[in-house]
């Protein structure tokens, strides 16, 4: 019918748009229409893939235009090889994730035993282990993947509190002060973060590790408006970070993920201005 007919438009337009702004957000959407399609199937007895299909049917073949892309492009593929976001260590992200995590794995036997009646528990179950595994998977770009998979994690944390009304009023404000603790974290590091050292390889002292000074803004736009579009800008290695966003100019090297050879420029760049630059280096 018509409403079926504009869902699917609108599940095919949705996926596109993740696709463009955020790759690994489809993949994750695809995970969550996959489960809820293969739990419909086994559950209740029907075939009814159109939500997957419709959801992937523009951005799939996105993504896999995009790959082929950064595969067979020479300077893609020189980017991808060092564009590493490695998974955290298992006890980092238990640490990270907990108290919820643990709440969480606690209400999976019981979301398994009542998946007739409460369907969605089991989603989220199959959204968080699935979420796990894929994190974890032989990858280049693992740490992507963790994206949204708060959000299963917390829902399971509360349905396991709201199922222990006893401990409830005593255990939730516990759990609640524990997990903004990463939040009040950030907002602390931005009080004392400018009185802190600059991280060890950084050319700059203070706070510039974190906050950018006016004497670099003021020197970065003077160079948007009096150097030509294609120009490339020497900069140490912490100020070359700054150089493409408020210039628009290139630098030799800037973000470490961003920067192909990042690690050889690095050096170079570092040996230039420490005086280790051999002259024919130099010319």
């Amino acid at each position: 019918g018509t409403a079926g007919t504009g869902r699917t438009v609108k599940l095919a337009a949705l996926g596109l748009l993740l696709a463009v702004i955020q790759p690994f957000g489809l993949v994750i959407a695809a995970l969550i229409l996959g489960v809820r399609f293969v739990w419909i199937w086994w559950i209740d007895k029907r075939f009814s893939p159109s939500n997957f299909v419709a959801g992937l049917c523009l951005g799939g073949p996105f993504l896999l235009y995009e790959f082929w892309t950064i595969r067979s492009d020479p300077l893609l593929a020189a980017w991808n090889r060092q564009n590493l976001t490695p998974a955290p260590a298992l006890w980092d992200l238990l640490l990270s994730f907990s108290p919820v995590l643990i709440l969480a794995v606690w209400t999976l036997p019981t979301a398994w035993k009542e998946r007739a009646r409460q369907p969605a528990w089991a989603m989220l179950a199959g959204w968080l282990v699935l979420g796990l595994a894929l994190v974890y998977l032989p990858f280049s770009l693992q740490r992507r993947f963790m994206t949204g998979l708060y959000v299963p994690t917390a829902f399971l944390a509360v349905v396991w509190l709201s199922r222990r009304e006893g401990i409830t009023k005593k255990l939730y404000p516990a759990v609640f002060g524990i997990s903004v603790l990463t939040n009040i974290m950030f907002l602390v590091l931005m009080l004392v973060g400018p009185t802190q050292p600059a991280v060890p390889d950084a050319a700059v002292t203070g706070g510039e590790n974190i906050y950018i000074s006016r004497g670099t803004i003021s020197a970065l736009l003077w160079a948007r408006e009096h150097t030509p579009a294609g120009a490339v800008i020497l900069a140490d290695a912490a100020t070359g970070l700054w150089v493409p966003a408020w210039s628009g100019r290139r630098t030799v090297y800037g973000h470490p993920l961003e920067t192909p050879d990042a690690g050889l420029e690095k050096q170079a760049v570092i040996d230039f201005y420490s005086g280790a630059m051999t002259g024919a280096q130099r010319d």
